[in-house]
């Protein structure tokens, strides 16, 4: 009988099946069936065996055939097969993986498409090799995590080493000798749960594995260990990127055939000798156990991928920080207050608490927090669930906390507490995986927003959202709009605090309101805590007696918290001014003269900064330097970095040792209690955000510390707030400039050199001067003019081929079409980093303001791209041109990008007539690319300013003659009418679509190249509110005309099946009638 024809005999007793045999496809299924000699009626299944079995023998040996479900290829799939085919068949000897594969070709090994591979053990490794693949995308990576069980030994046969097939038709895809059969290859084969489609990994794979693999697959790993088995493949493709199905039905016979005739040459009283089932059935729920560990870890590992992509900043430090400093039961009250229990387990959903400066708000958040923790382990429940998450606001954190940054943290968060990912936090990362989070801008907010809402719309979990110092944010307006919009229609709640500033009050509208202030329990409290700190006051000082100590202490409690009117920081400063006192008189002097009222913190601050004073001159210099740092670097700075840039001096030619660096333990106690380091991060700060505004207000204070002979006590004003901090800011950026500037750092730069940021960690202030030395110049630079000697030192710093590679780090903008840094002009560095007050140097120097790059970037472009305002106008003022630079298909010019960055010098540019006359897409555009630049997409500024809600840009440019039925007409896109629009009605700006329409009325029935209206993509992205307006100009869904419908928006349903009663729905719920 040929292979063709198979016969069916009644099934036989499951016992009697001795191999098994899995295939991962339908394709090899078909092979695998094709193969059998007869097919046997299929008995019932099992309960829980959820395989479809195919039943027959080859020769005397009974087999059993199942295939993986559909789409479910993998290691993990394989082993719940093999699994339940062990547990439904107990008498099965061993298995055999039949499939097709993607072949490694070598020199050494000549493997073609439709050969056989054939698991066979090498002298280092089994016959197959698990791996992790991890990201399997071109030059990516993979580990190799386990070798499994070696194939049954009744395979191990020498007359299976030259078997060949004959082959009807070869088809050669690369240039190699023909070959007119089919090759059977015994070796290594690599799996793993990742499609290979790349031909470097796989060689990588291959290397690995001391080029013993021939093949790479994705199910054999999860069979090897407990299913002995032998492992054999067709090869269908070469694993890299040309991979496609069309060799896999012939590859899957040629591997069928080949274990058909393998079988044929082994006797069935072999195979029933072998160990059965029994033997390995104790094993069968450590199988199933270890399958499950290693999937969970697999799961775990790209959980905590997505976590960290999602932001690496974690709050938790922050908050067990905050509450190691709470004493026991201190906030008790604001957790039983009313309002507070009314928001735990009442319908209001804001609890908003705003209390002055240093009354302690966020020590009571972080009582808040631990309550709601200790709460949430206690009120979980089968029906009702409480998740927790919460924000620091922090004035030294600003970079890492705009309002993205803050959303993104918040999923982070309620995330981890979830079992399983979401499916709008994985389409999230899917979408912007490939944006790092420092890169995200505004226009990412509301997708994140959106996934946050998700995670809070299940109405059997409660949320609670807790926000400490909202006035320390960057922006709270768009913050706490971005949070009001996630928190309605749901069940989430939220606690903030902040100072009592209008502003957010306002925001929040209704809700519970609680007034914060140090209560009069927990100061005292406090204090007690730091009498035991009293040298003189102390239980070992026998000179004093004890009467008059007792009589002290209750003096020091009830006339420091009787001073201080709810203000806990007060409190600390005056216990910290009364414990350098020596003598009792001395401490009752300085009761008597706390400082009260309105300027209470100012001459705490003040008396502070006198203390410094009264330190040798050295430590006051110490001092000076690390206040000066601290109020004006750019980020927050770690003790390390800090002590780097301390030890960088005008004299300085190398690198600081260890040996001069200062001690941190040190340089927190010259500045007398104005500098903290966090327990966790090492970062290093002011006490208070009071501290950092008295010293950017104040700044002068401590000019006072440059005579170490002066003695008297008054502070001295000899220059203006402004220009201290403008010295402040150039003595910086000179140490940033002078570090970048050391020899074994210019050499590290280069761009032959340079690889990573992160491998070059040996250097602990790297990081910080890349980043921010610019910003230092500009704020001390920029509004002065520049002495000849910094001009030169300027100069040759933007000369060094280092700079290079600084650019290249700024280089994660979509809008930089130059591919290198290195055709960069020393004026374009001086736009790109935002140096004003170079551009005269330069331009006098004989720089040309009108040089572009390759891709043609001129230096007006890097300045707008950098969003450099005063940079940007001054290069305006000296005549710089428009720039059209093409970037992803897409053709910007210099005022679309403007408009794009929000820049008040859009204004400036569009009334200047050599950027105002190419608004519209029809006006001739001369670039560098003048062969191509017809094909793309032209950002024409209309368009630019719809896209972003820019009202004023948009009448300014209509003004000027922009046309609202402007569109496109690319031989890419096809024509469309009306863009800006349409744009404006995509992102929801009523005011921007009511402003074009009243321009120009017919635009509102524009249509697309299918004939689609603006209202049509109103109501597909259920911008309710801007389709009224639409409807209110006569606004209808489709054009006259169209050749085939293209179908309703996906959230318009027909009622009655008639066009003309189409409906939507407002969110107030109303039904507007569209038919007219």
């Amino acid at each position: 009988m040929s292979d063709s024809e198979t016969s069916t005999t009644p099934a036989l007793p499951r016992n009697e099946y001795t191999i098994g045999w899995v295939c991962a496809l339908s394709t090899e299924l078909t092979a695998a069936t094709a193969m059998l000699d007869s097919e046997h009626e299929l008995p019932s299944n099992p309960p829980g065996d959820k395989n479809v079995y195919t039943l027959g023998s080859i020769g005397k040996h009974n087999i059993v055939v199942a295939c993986l479900p559909k789409g479910k290829q993998g290691t993990t799939s394989a082993a719940v097969v093999a699994t339940q085919m062990l547990e439904s068949f107990s008498s099965i000897r061993f298995g055999l993986m039949i499939g097709v594969g993607g072949g490694i070709p070598t020199k050494d090994h000549d493997i073609r498409l439709g050969d056989v591979v054939v698991s066979t053990p090498t002298s280092m490794f089994p016959g197959v090799v698990q791996l992790d693949l991890g990201k399997a995308i071109e030059g990516g990576g993979f580990e190799r995590i386990g070798s499994l069980n070696n194939p049954p030994n009744i395979f191990r046969l020498d007359s299976m080493e030259d078997i060949l097939f004959a082959s009807d038709d070869i088809t050669k895809t690369v240039e190699r000798k023909p070959r007119d059969d089919v090759k059977v290859h015994y070796g290594l084969i690599a799996s793993g749960n990742k499609v290979i489609k790349d031909a470097i990994l796989r060689d990588r794979i291959n290397g690995n594995l001391n080029h013993h693999a021939l093949c790479v697959e994705m199910e054999a790993a999860g069979l090897m260990d407990n299913f002995p088995c032998l492992v054999i493949r067709g090869i269908c493709d070469y694993a890299d990127s040309y991979k496609n199905d069309d060799w896999q039905g012939y590859a899957a016979a040629t591997a069928a055939a080949f274990a058909k005739e393998l079988l044929s040459i082994i006797p069935a009283s072999d195979v029933e000798q072998m160990e059965g089932i029994k033997i390995i059935a104790s094993k069968i729920s450590e199988i199933s156990e270890g399958v499950k560990k290693i999937h969970q870890g697999q799961e775990r590992h790209a959980r905590n991928e997505i976590l960290e992509w999602l932001t690496p900043v974690n709050y938790d430090a922050q908050h067990h920080e905050h509450l190691s400093k709470r004493r026991p039961d201190s906030g008790k009250w604001l957790l039983e207050h009313p309002n507070f229990q009314q928001l735990l387990n009442g319908d209001e959903k804001t609890l908003l608490c705003q209390g002055n400066p240093g009354a302690g708000k966020t020590i009571l958040t972080s009582a808040v927090i631990d309550h709601l923790q200790h709460w949430q382990s206690s009120r979980d429940t089968p029906k009702i669930k409480v998740s927790l998450a919460f924000i620091y606001f922090d004035f030294i954190r600003k970079e890492s906390q705009r309002t993205i940054d803050v959303l993104a943290s918040l999923v982070k968060q309620l995330v981890r507490a979830k079992p399983c990912l979401p499916t709008a936090v994985e389409d999230l990362q899917k979408k912007y995986k490939s944006i790092p989070a420092s890169s995200r801008s505004d226009k990412d907010i509301k997708k994140f927003s959106e996934a946050l809402k998700h995670l809070i719309s299940d109405r059997s979990t409660k949320t609670f959202i807790v926000i400490d110092a909202l006035d320390e944010s960057q922006d709270s307006n768009n913050f706490l709009e971005n949070i009001f919009t996630v928190l309605k229609d749901t069940e989430a709640k939220l606690f903030a605090t902040t100072r009592p500033t209008g502003g957010v009050k306002e925001q929040f509208k209704s809700g519970l309101f609680l007034d914060i202030s140090a209560s009069t329990e927990d100061v005292k409290d406090y204090i007690h805590g730091r009498l035991p700190e009293f040298t003189v006051l102390s239980d070992e000082n026998d000179d004093i007696r004890e009467e008059l100590k007792v009589c002290l202490k209750r003096e020091i409690v009830t006339q420091i918290s009787s001073a201080i009117d709810g203000i806990f920081l007060l409190a600390k400063f005056h216990v910290d001014s009364l414990l350098t006192k020596t003598t009792l008189d001395q401490i009752r002097k300085t009761l008597q003269d706390l400082p009260r009222g309105p300027e209470a913190y100012k001459q705490a601050y003040e008396k502070t900064i006198i203390r410094i004073r009264g330190q040798p001159s050295e430590h006051q210099q110490l001092a000076k330097r690390t206040l000066q740092w601290l109020a004006c670097a750019a980020r927050e700075i770690t003790a390390l970095e800090l002590r780097h840039a301390l030890a960088i001096r005008d004299d300085s030619s190398s690198l600081p040792s260890e040996e001069v660096l200062e001690s941190t333990n040190f340089v927190v106690k010259v500045c007398m209690g104005l500098v903290l380091v966090e327990g966790e991060s090492r970062v290093i700060r002011l006490l208070h955000h009071t501290a950092l505004e008295y010293l950017q207000e104040n700044m002068v204070c401590l000019w006072s510390l440059e005579d170490s002979e002066t003695v008297e006590t008054r502070l001295l004003p000899p220059k203006s707030s402004k220009c201290a901090m403008q010295e402040v800011h150039q003595g910086i950026a000179k140490v940033c400039i002078k570090y970048l500037s050391f020899e074994v750092i210019r050499s590290s730069l280069t761009p032959d050199n340079y690889y990573t940021l992160e491998s070059l960690d040996v250097y602990p202030f790297l990081e910080y001067t890349i980043y921010h030395w610019a910003r230092h110049w500009r704020e001390g630079f920029n509004e002065m003019s520049l002495p000849v000697s910094m001009v030169e030192t300027i100069t040759i710093f933007l000369g060094n081929e280092m700079v290079v590679t600084l650019i290249d780090e700024f280089d994660d903008h979509e809008f930089y079409a130059t591919q290198s840094a290195e055709e960069m002009t020393i004026l374009q560095f001086v736009a790109f980093f935002g140096l004003t007050s170079m551009i005269d140097a330069c331009l006098n120097d004989g720089h040309d303001i009108h040089a572009t790059t390759r891709a043609g970037e001129n230096a007006l472009w890097f300045a707008l791209v950098r969003k450099h305002e005063d940079t940007s106008k001054a290069l305006l003022r000296r005549g710089a041109k428009e720039a059209f630079i093409v970037t992803d298909e897409e053709l910007w010019s210099s005022l679309g990008f403007a408009i794009y960055n929000g820049m008040g010098v859009a204004a400036d540019l569009l009334r200047d007539d050599n950027f105002g006359a190419i608004i519209n897409p029809e006006a001739k555009v001369c670039t560098h690319h003048e062969d191509w630049v017809c094909s793309c997409y032209f950002m024409f500024p209309l368009l630019v300013a719809a896209q972003v809600g820019d009202l004023k840009m948009t009448k300014m440019l209509l003004q000027r003659g922009a046309k609202p039925h402007a569109g496109n007409n690319s031989s890419i896109n096809g024509p469309v009418e009306a863009e800006a629009l349409i744009m404006a009605v995509e992102g929801g700006y009523e005011d921007v679509v009511e402003c074009l329409l009243q321009a120009d009325g017919s635009a509102v029935n524009a249509v697309d190249k299918c004939f689609r209206m603006p209202l049509y993509w109103a109501i597909n992205v259920s911008r309710w509110s801007t389709a009224n307006v639409l409807l209110r100009f006569g606004g209808k869904l489709y054009g006259a005309g169209t050749d085939s419908d293209p179908g309703l928006p996906a959230n318009v349903s027909l009622i009655n099946g008639q066009p003309s009663s189409i409906r939507f729905w407002g969110l107030d719920s109303m039904p507007v009638d569209i038919s007219k």
